[in-house]
């Protein structure tokens, strides 16, 4: 079981590794429209707190943390 959990941890690491050079590249830039327009349904307020499951980049986190300011917290 243990070498199963190491192997797919070291898989993970690889995949995202590869991903990583990627995040920024003009053929995903889908994601930062479609989490700034996925914040602005939720009415959020200064002061409010978020959690973001599955954050990835911060499409969402980002937009998010901007609205609800230093009085806010956004978790990702």
């Amino acid at each position: 079981m243990k070498d199963r959990v190491i192997e797919a941890k070291r898989k993970a690491k690889e995949t995202y590794d590869s991903a990583s050079d990627y995040i920024d590249h003009r053929a995903l830039g889908f994601w930062a429209k479609y989490g700034r327009e996925t914040v602005e349904r939720l009415s959020l307020r200064p002061g409010s707190k978020v959690l973001d499951v599955c954050c990835g980049s911060g499409a969402s986190a980002i937009p998010a943390a901007s609205i609800v300011g230093c009085g806010g917290r956004v978790i990702g």
